[in-house]
């Protein structure tokens, strides 16, 4: 019978955290983890004590961070973390065509998070997280050279 491995910290330039924290801050959300270390918000479970400590390590681990996205590049379109886009991107992306989304809905990634139907949701564009961060002066160099 397979054993679950539970992953420890991680060194980083401003304190531990441990894989499912990072995977956390860059993703919103992680696949492992002790059920002691999780943290519900919204129905969702999260390895931090609360919403708080996530966004204080979210100020202290921005390097980090900004490194596994750069990792995930090969296999990922995403140019910022789940965390950017939660704490520091200044508006939503915006919306070129298609259906309107539920008015007053939660934002994920910049994007809306609540449609009027599953068909509403893909019938709707939206700028790229290249287009977005071009338009707003926000590309580092890195990005730059991963769009080409």
């Amino acid at each position: 019978m397979p054993t679950r491995r539970l992953r420890g910290p991680i060194k980083t330039g401003a304190g531990k955290l441990t894989q499912d924290q990072l995977d956390y801050l860059t993703d919103g959300f992680c696949l492992d983890g002790a059920p002691d270390e999780r943290w519900q918000i919204s129905g969702r479970l999260m390895p931090f004590p609360s919403w708080a400590a996530l966004e204080k390590a979210w100020e202290d681990n921005r390097a980090e961070v900004r490194a596994q996205v750069e990792k995930q590049k090969s296999w990922s379109k995403e140019l910022r973390s789940w965390s950017w886009w939660t704490f520091d991107s200044p508006e939503p992306k915006r919306q070129l065509s298609g259906p309107k989304p539920v008015k007053g809905c939660g934002l994920y990634r910049g994007l809306p998070g609540a449609w009027e139907s599953y068909e509403d949701s893909k019938a709707a564009i939206f700028e790229t997280d290249f287009e977005y961060l071009k338009r707003l002066d926000l590309l580092l160099p890195g990005d730059i050279e991963w769009e080409k």
